[in-house]
């Protein structure tokens, strides 16, 4: 296969390090959580008030875990997409992206209103989702395009990849 068109390598790239940066966020948050270590919270104060509230275990699942999992999730989904050039893995992305941007207004709305404290790791996970969501769009929308130009131009698209037309 050739290489992914210039921009949409550069998009998927960039939310590969999206994703990364919010699995290793939440893992070492998820890690303080089992652990009862301190978080180590230089900027900001109110880490330990965050990530110990009610709020920070919906249903017993730390929020920390969901977090691994989320991020896990669209990291492998991106690394498909580089691979496959698919257009569903590639609305699969935006769609979480989606999930996480919400989950990501609402916990700040949580810590913002409710908590009255701001947690560092949490706003660096929240800036995270919120990069994926933007870059995950951009993708996909990307991905749609080139899917009907090449259409529109009697390509065989059937298998829902994008043509491969060499880094334009």
């Amino acid at each position: 296969m050739k290489p992914l068109p210039r921009i949409v390598s550069v998009l998927s790239a960039a939310l590969i390090i999206a994703a990364a940066i919010g699995f290793l966020d939440a893992a070492y948050l998820a890690a303080k959580y089992f652990t009862g270590g301190p978080i180590a919270c230089s900027v900001l104060d109110g880490c330990d008030t965050v990530t110990k509230s009610a709020y920070a275990v919906p249903a017993g699942i730390p929020v920390a875990v969901l977090g691994v999992m989320f991020y896990a999730s669209v990291l492998v989904l991106a690394l498909v997409f580089r691979e496959r050039r698919s257009v569903t893995i590639a609305r699969l992305l935006a769609i979480a992206g989606a999930i996480g941007f919400l989950a990501s207004v609402w916990l700040v709305s949580v810590q913002v209103f409710i908590l009255d404290a701001l947690c560092l790791y949490c706003i660096l996970s929240a800036g995270s989702s919120t990069a994926i969501f933007i870059l995950g769009i951009a993708v996909w929308r990307l991905a749609v395009a080139r899917a009907n130009a090449s259409d529109a131009a009697g390509h065989d698209s059937t298998a829902g990849r994008l043509p491969a037309v060499g880094n334009k």
